[in-house]
């Protein structure tokens, strides 16, 4: 159990990460024709979409802060490693706010996908941000009791 709350930090951003793949790599592909279609997304299925990440990243931040005593720097260690799991590999998704794979824009003019570091780079940073806030809020929860 040591080893597991000197080491929270590497968990939580394997947690996301593996969570975030299954979820763009598997689920996504098979359910793009029912609510998200990259082609045609409708409001409902971004919503919903995005409201699926974010409990993809809060969960998991929330168990490792309550159980794992993650801290402020640990939190903060866990945003590099995530830009390396999501490097090393990341399907090209929607992925809140970022689209990373090919697409046709204005005039049919082709778009093709990020490149993995730059990829990584966006999703990173704004899964970091989302992370950090719910730092923020477990701690003030915690503080006001």
């Amino acid at each position: 159990m040591e080893l597991l709350k000197k080491c929270n930090f590497v968990l939580l951003a394997l947690f996301i990460w593996g969570l975030t793949v299954l979820y763009n790599g598997v689920i996504v592909n098979y359910l793009a024709n029912l609510f998200l279609s990259i082609s045609n997304p409708s409001w409902l299925g971004f919503i919903v979409h995005t409201l699926i990440q974010l409990l993809i990243i809060c969960i998991p931040t929330i168990i490792v802060i309550k159980y794992l005593d993650l801290n402020v720097k640990q939190l903060l260690f866990s945003i590099p490693v995530m830009y390396l799991l999501f490097a090393v590999y990341s399907p090209p998704a929607l992925y809140m706010f970022v689209f990373t794979g090919e697409w046709n824009g204005f005039w049919q003019q082709s778009h093709p996908a990020m490149s993995a570091w730059m990829a990584s780079l966006l999703i990173t940073l704004q899964y970091g941000i989302v992370i950090s806030i719910t730092k923020l809020i477990v701690y003030l929860k915690a503080t006001s009791e």
